[in-house]
């Protein structure tokens, strides 16, 4: 995540710099485990594996073997 300070040097030099929050307003403290099977994930998928979709897959791997 970007500090303030980069927010404010990135918009000196281009005029379309935005910040979008996360829509979460906080982040759960409850741990899962493989027994549930459960793994949830948004986002765009894109190609490079930007977003971990592609970590992902192999974690679910590794649940559907346990």
């Amino acid at each position: 995540m970007l500090s303030n300070k980069q927010i404010h040097l990135w918009k000196q030099h281009h005029k379309n710099v935005f910040t979008i929050p996360n829509f979460l307003p906080f982040i759960s403290s409850k741990i899962s485990d493989l027994s549930q099977k459960n793994i949830l994930s948004v986002g765009r998928f894109t190609s490079n594996d930007e977003k971990g979709f592609l970590r992902l897959i192999e974690i679910w791997e590794i649940v559907q073997k346990k």
